[in-house]
């Protein structure tokens, strides 16, 4: 009897260590796959002031409401690099924050410029149409590396 419940104890341990683990690495893939998305959309926006890429916002549970002020001029420099940063920054600490306040709930990576949609539609020089898209798809790739179970 004593054996039977050292055994069923050691298989108990292993069950709830592998379940902290898939919760572990579900965590950390849904952290890659917003950074992946995130950055990948922020840094194809094709860059006039800076604005576009400045107003990619992720937020947990919703859309995040409005936009992004206007971006200070000079800041976003000749790349809009600094607005990219910004986008990327704000996506890092959504992502950082989500296993310990929000698990479980959806996240939104958006854009509430009204001429968004045109950029992606190629209407910029500076990007070729479609960059969105390419964005979602640097996402999936990531979910596809995830490994859930180790």
């Amino acid at each position: 009897m004593t054996m039977a419940r050292n055994t069923m104890r050691g298989f108990s341990k292993r069950i709830r260590a592998i379940a902290d683990g898939v919760e572990d690495n579900t965590n950390k893939g849904m952290r890659r796959t917003v950074l992946a998305v995130a950055s990948a959309v922020a840094l194809k926006t094709p860059v006039d002031t800076g604005r576009a890429r400045a107003n990619w916002q992720t937020h947990i549970g919703g859309p995040p409401p409005g936009e992004v002020g206007a971006y200070p001029k000079g800041k976003a420099g000749s790349t809009g690099a600094a607005a990219a940063a910004q986008a990327i920054a704000q996506a890092e600490g959504v992502a950082a924050s989500y296993k310990a306040v929000h698990s479980g709930k959806d996240v939104y990576i958006s854009n509430n410029l009204p001429y968004i949609g045109r950029l992606n539609e190629g209407h910029s020089d500076q990007a070729p149409a479609g960059f969105i898209e390419a964005a979602v798809m640097a996402g999936l790739n990531a979910i596809r590396k995830m490994k859930v179970v180790k």
